[in-house]
């Protein structure tokens, strides 16, 4: 009897404080914060549109190889949840990711006059291998580009 009576305290009181959540709301959206949320929307599709169909395997000319070079080691060392394990003039390699945290493999391979990029985004969870995927083609965007909007990569 003494349980039933614990048992039905413990639901009335998640009752009440789902009650009282339910019924605590944001104040409204100013129109100007609207128009601002709304230009972040505009702002990211149009960088993702970008983004997203750039290849994972790229070219640049040589002598750009170093400024993307410097700029996929930044990218790496502030956005990965993993620490970098291989940094070397040819490839950068962060320990392997466990659960849902993100690793990257980046390789530089010169071409005569050019120098080929390959970046993979890594993750060791079925759930997160779109993130990975999408965090990946952010990360050759950027290399190539300079571009980047931090709040759109999944850490």
């Amino acid at each position: 009897m003494k349980k039933y009576s614990v048992d039905a305290m413990v639901v009335i009181l998640v009752l009440g404080l789902l009650s009282g959540c339910a019924a605590w709301k944001l104040p409204p959206i100013t129109p100007e914060e609207q128009a601002r949320l709304d230009e972040f929307a505009r702002e990211e599709q149009t960088y993702l549109a970008k983004a997203m169909p750039f290849p994972l395997e790229f070219t640049i000319p040589k002598g750009e190889a170093d400024e993307a070079w410097g700029r996929a080691q930044s990218f790496i060392g502030r956005y990965s949840s993993m620490k970098l394990q291989i940094a070397t003039d040819f490839i950068l390699q962060t320990y392997n990711p466990s659960g849902i945290d993100f690793g990257y493999y980046v390789t530089k391979t010169p071409m005569g006059d050019n120098v080929q990029i390959t970046v993979r985004g890594l993750t060791d969870s079925w759930f997160a291998v779109a993130a990975a995927n999408k965090n990946a083609h952010i990360l050759a965007y950027y290399i190539k580009t300079g571009e980047l909007i931090p709040r759109l990569i999944a850490q």
